[in-house]
Order: structure tokens, then C-alpha cells, then sequence
């Protein structure tokens, strides 16, 4: 169940659910901190429709108990989750005028462009594999998307080590590229992008008319020899250089902020609960 706190003012429908704060002294940000926090037992009572959908009663939400603090700690655990949660928001808007401001470097390099040049040129085209079944041995070290899903899983592989890659999906989600970086196990339904010019293959793979290589009747699927001859623009050496090494460091800033982000959802999933329930007294911590 997605949580969220609306900004501005909205319009919501019946798949939604608006709660507001209505007890004196507790605030709507106290409120939504508290429902993160007990995430696992909102999502143990979802119910499933009859299309298989899940289904949150709202008779039930009205009946979960929400743990209140004492008025100072409140403030102090709400200060708190503040602090974690405008360093993600910062790092993802961060992240965006990064993306944005490579994109256009790119756009700038290929307007001027007037040859193409298969996309293997740039970069070598592999299938991912279908992790084992008998022993997957799963660690939340070692995840990546899987593509048309809506779940991530992660196995311990020796298949893929220390290496930049991208991945993108080959069947059902397309235009997706996922950067990776270190161990990981792309499945059989995405394709795996190695090159040394990393930034420039990413940047044509964002620019790939994946419609123009569509095979599949029931869904979209894309084969590596079609991606391999795919046409893109011809750079000259020079220009390729200076692109890769202005663009690989501000994507190193990209990386960072995400693996900085990825540490506070991890710090904030286990601290609110703690902080929440008052495991952690804060009552004596000056903030």
C-alpha cells in the first residue's frame, strides 16, 4: 500500500484513501510517519477482491491502532523522519537536473551528427539468464528489477562482478534502462549492455525507437541481433571523450545520492518502527 502526503490540493477517487489528523496534538506528518512504521500490519490486512486485486477495508484502517507518543517525543521522532525523508526528496530532485542536464549534453553532441553507425559499435549485447531454481540463495545485496514485473529479487551470482552495466527489458517493458553496478543476475527477459563509452550507450539507449523493433504478437519483444543493428548517430572520437568524461562525473554524483538514498530507506525502515513503538527513547535527545 502506497503512503504518501499530498503537497498540494487534490482530487482523489475510490481507490484512495485521504486521512487527516482529527486528535488534538497529533499532526498529519506524526500520522503518516506512524502508518510507515506499521506498514507490515497494514499490509496483513488487505483483503483480495474478486479480480485478485488487493483490497484495504477501510472499516479495518479506521481500527489500527496508532502508537502516540508524548508530546515532546512526537515532535522529536516527526523532526526526525523529516530529516531522512527531505535528504531522499533532495537526492531525487538532485538526481533528475542531473539526468536532465546529461541529456541535454548528449542532445547538443549528436544535433550536429549527419552519419549512423550500427548500435554494436558502441557497445557488446548479451542475453541475461534465468537465475537457478533449486538454490537461489537471495540477498538483499544483490537485487535488480525485473523488467514488466512488479517485483525486484536478487540472487548471488558469480555471473556478473565489479562491472558497470546496463540493462534493459526484452520482453513487455521497453525504454527502461537500468544502470547497474557490481554482482547481479539480470533475468532472461531483459538484455545486458556492455560498453566502455558507458554514459553514450545509456543515453542511445534511452533514444531507441523500440516500437520500430518490436517481434512479439502478444507483447512487445526486442532481440539482440535487432538491437545490435540498430541505426544511431556516428560521433567522432574526440567528441565521444569529451562527452564520457564530463557525463561520467556527474552520473558518479548520480550514483552516489542514490546509494546515499538507498542507505536512509533502509536506516528510516528500520528506525521508525523502533522510534514508534518507544524501543528508542527520545525523550532525553536534544534535537
Amino acid at each position: 500500500i502506497p503512503l504518501a502526503i499530498a503537497g498540494i490540493q487534490v482530487a482523489y477517487n475510490q481507490d484512495i484513501k485521504c486521512i487527516s489528523a482529527n486528535a488534538k496534538g497529533i499532526s498529519n506528518r506524526y500520522l503518516f510517519y506512524a502508518l510507515k512504521a506499521l506498514e507490515p500490519a497494514i499490509s496483513a490486512m488487505l483483503e483480495t477482491t474478486g479480480i485478485g486485486a488487493g483490497k484495504l477495508a477501510t472499516d479495518r484502517l479506521k481500527a489500527l491502532p496508532i502508537p502516540v507518543l508524548a508530546e515532546d517525543a512526537r515532535a522529536k521522532v516527526t523532526s526526525f523522519a523529516d530529516c531522512i525523508y527531505g535528504k531522499i526528496s533532495l537526492n531525487a530532485k538532485l538526481n533528475g537536473y542531473l539526468e536532465e542536464l546529461v541529456s541535454l549534453m548528449f542532445d547538443h553532441l549528436i544535433g550536429s551528427c549527419t552519419e549512423t553507425v550500427p548500435f554494436s559499435t558502441y557497445a557488446t549485447i548479451s542475453s541475461g539468464k534465468r537465475p537457478p531454481i533449486k538454490s537461489p540463495n537471495y540477498t538483499d545485496e544483490c537485487v535488480f528489477p525485473l523488467f514488466g514485473a512488479t517485483s525486484q529479487m536478487g540472487y548471488t551470482s558469480e555471473y556478473l562482478t565489479d562491472e558497470k552495466l546496463l540493462v534493459i527489458g526484452r520482453v513487455g517493458t521497453h525504454g527502461v534502462v537500468q544502470r547497474v553496478s557490481g554482482k547481479a543476475w539480470p533475468s532472461d527477459n531483459t538484455l545486458v549492455i556492455r560498453s566502455e563509452h558507458y554514459e553514450t550507450a545509456s543515453q542511445l539507449l534511452q533514444r531507441v525507437d523500440y516500437s520500430s523493433l518490436n517481434r512479439g504478437s502478444t507483447q512487445p519483444l526486442i532481440t539482440q541481433g535487432d538491437l545490435k543493428a540498430y541505426e544511431v548517430p556516428f560521433i567522432n572520437t574526440a567528441s565521444l571523450e569529451r562527452f564520457e568524461n564530463k557525463s561520467s562525473q556527474l552520473m558518479a554524483l548520480y550514483d552516489h545520492n542514490s546509494s546515499e538514498s538507498a542507505n536512509l530507506t533502509k536506516l528510516r525502515d528500520t528506525l521508525l518502527p523502533r522510534l514508534l513503538s518507544g524501543e528508542i527513547d527520545v525523550s532525553g535527545v536534544a534535537f
